[in-house]
């Protein structure tokens, strides 16, 4: 049977303009990307009838949804649950709220989310813009010297595991079950990376997952059943369908090659791998054990046996396109796909919109995208991104608080949902109708994260995933065998960190 939350999404509804996904996440950004409409309320009917913020320290708020009370503004919306809590602010409130906020994004916390903030709390945002890949060394440069810009930073969960481990990051835990709950409310499971030795030190603040996609008119050319993608992640090994469609839609016509498959496995080759690993019911690294680091596991059966399909997709079928091993990101592998000569690719929800853009696609109306097929599972990758707040805040932790407060509510989430490209973190808004219809990516998103998603992060991420790169290329390039490369990954891992850890 058919799942028809998956199927035929409303092209109509899809605006024609410049999309902003991602395109700044490097300054090496070449590649401009189509957009989606932004639907959003206007700001006229809240602000009417407000008054001056009151003076009292304390405001009690029932948990996003419900009638949330605070300082100068009562506002009404829905919530799969009801939290009530107190939160105390300071006698004296902040002069203003310092949030750094990632160029990528930017959009939706200065457009969509800051005209509230004022209003509601009774002191001013202020952004400060940072690109996403430069993040980390320009936050861990500042912490050093022990000062901070910001409040509140946007983060990437590599960059929350490395400064929680070395003390710059507000533990957010008890706040966090305040304001969720224990069991984290109505959120989607993406806390683990924002964990750190069972402490919480960030809050999501989007998510999304790595999903299939694929051009219909291709299968249907090979003389394969276009509608068929849409069941894979329901079916155990359906991998190996995968592959026969990938073989059949691999061939050379009229002097233009076509591939089944493309995939970025140069620098992010352990994250797709990652994919692939939880399909077969491994992991890369055993983060229950020896925490914070965790322990190898990349060179288990599964992990094995995941990297050896991934060399026989290359050497074996030949289904994949041999510059894969030379693509960082999506960009690089994204016009290919556009252009129509690409079957399949597996990537980040916002390509769905990129290839119904006339302006950056020649696939309009012949693409279809569902969650991962699947192994023993389907699988997918977390790609959250978080704000955490500095133990060195410039104008004090409740003020990081606020914008975290301000960032994560329900009304906030459900205007990013809204807005049209960047998936909330709540489930009941991944379904919300008024947000799938131009966000008509949101329920595969949902489901996706329903099955392994995990990085498997730690707070030396960096230096292993490094390790294990240059492993994995050994593998693909038939230098060594997918079992020797994982062993002397896991080998070479274990050696590094005993001069770094205790």
């Amino acid at each position: 049977m058919k799942s028809p939350q998956f199927k035929d999404k409303d092209t109509a509804s899809i605006d024609k303009r410049k999309l902003s996904r991602r395109t700044a996440l490097s300054t090496s950004a070449k590649v401009a990307i189509g957009a989606v409409v932004a639907i959003g309320a206007g700001v006229g009917g809240y602000f009417a009838g407000l008054q001056a913020a009151p003076k009292e320290v304390v405001r009690t708020v029932t948990v996003p949804g419900a009638t949330v009370t605070q300082p100068g503004v009562t506002s009404t919306v829905t919530v799969e649950r009801a939290i009530e809590r107190t939160v105390t602010a300071p006698e004296k409130r902040p002069k203003e709220v310092r949030v750094a906020v990632f160029s990528h994004y930017e959009d939706v916390p200065r457009k969509v989310m800051a005209p509230y903030f004022e209003p509601r709390f009774g002191v001013p945002v202020i952004f400060e813009t940072v690109v996403a890949a430069e993040s980390r060394d320009k936050y861990i440069a500042a912490h050093r010297a022990g000062t901070s810009p910001y409040d509140s930073l946007e983060l990437w969960a590599t960059t929350v595991q490395e400064m929680a481990h070395r003390g710059w990051l507000v533990d957010l835990t008890d706040w966090v079950d305040r304001m969720f709950g224990k069991d984290r409310g109505a959120i989607a499971e993406v806390w683990e990376a924002a964990t750190y030795k069972g402490r919480i030190y960030a809050v999501p603040d989007k998510i999304g997952c790595p999903i299939l996609q694929w051009n219909k008119e291709l299968l249907k050319e090979a003389g394969l059943d276009p509608e068929r993608p849409y069941e894979w992640w329901r079916v155990k090994n359906s991998i190996n369908e995968f592959v026969e469609y990938a073989k059949a839609t691999t061939y050379e016509k009229g002097g233009v090659q076509y591939w089944g498959y493309v995939d970025q496995w140069g620098y992010e080759v352990v994250v797709q791998y990652s994919i692939f690993v939880q399909m077969f019911g491994g992991k890369l690294m055993d983060t229950t054990k020896n925490q914070p680091w965790g322990e190898p596991a990349m060179n288990q059966t599964p992990a094995v046996e995941a990297l050896q399909w991934m060399v026989d997709l290359l050497h074996k079928h030949k289904c994949i396109d041999p510059a894969s091993l030379t693509y960082n990101w999506v960009f690089d592998f994204l016009p290919g796909y556009l252009q129509g000569n690409v079957a399949m690719v597996i990537t980040w929800p916002f390509v769905t919109h990129v290839s119904e853009n006339p302006e950056q696609s020649k696939i309009v109306g012949k693409t279809g995208f569902a969650p991962n097929f699947a192994k023993e599972t389907s699988a997918s990758v977390d790609g959250t991104e978080f704000f955490g707040v500095s133990k060195f805040a410039p104008n004090g932790v409740e003020a990081g608080l606020m914008w975290l407060e301000h960032v994560t509510s329900f009304d906030m989430q459900r205007r990013q949902g809204l807005h049209g490209v960047w998936a909330p973190i709540y489930k009941s808004l991944l379904t919300d109708p008024e947000i799938t219809k131009t966000m008509y990516e949101a329920p595969v998103i949902r489901t996706s994260y329903e099955y392994p998603h995990s990085n498997f992060w730690t707070p030396d991420w960096e230096r292993w995933t490094d390790i294990l790169r240059k492993e994995i290329h050994a593998a693909l390039r038939l230098e060594k065998s997918p079992q020797q490369a994982m062993d002397d990954a896991a080998k070479r891992i274990k050696e590094e960190r005993e001069t770094y850890t205790e």
